[in-house]
């Protein structure tokens, strides 16, 4: 099951890369199963590694983060990931140049 494979994989030596693909997956997959709790555990670290991840990585991690935590009725946690995350959305400037 994907259960076991995820576990079996945090057994290995993985390098920094490879650690970074499996927090997403893991998050993934915890928000799939309705797991938004397990999401969230251990928040600090998890958004250490999340700042080294590539930006559109990192901006959707900060944003499934922040469902997690609404689905965890937990607001503030929530706003503060998803302002994060559009920190670090570029913006495009739309305004006609003069």
């Amino acid at each position: 099951t994907v259960y076991l494979t995820l576990c079996e994989l945090q057994t290995h030596r993985l390098d920094l890369t490879q650690t970074m693909q499996l927090l997403e997956i893991q998050t993934r997959y915890q928000m799939a199963i309705g797991q938004s709790r397990l999401a969230l555990a251990r928040l600090a670290q998890k958004l250490q590694m999340v700042d080294l991840m590539p930006l559109p990585h990192a901006v959707q991690m900060h944003h499934l983060l922040a469902l997690a935590a609404e689905s965890d009725a937990r607001p503030h946690t929530a706003a503060y990931l998803r302002r994060r995350g559009d920190l670090l959305t570029p913006t495009i400037d739309l305004s006609p140049e003069s």
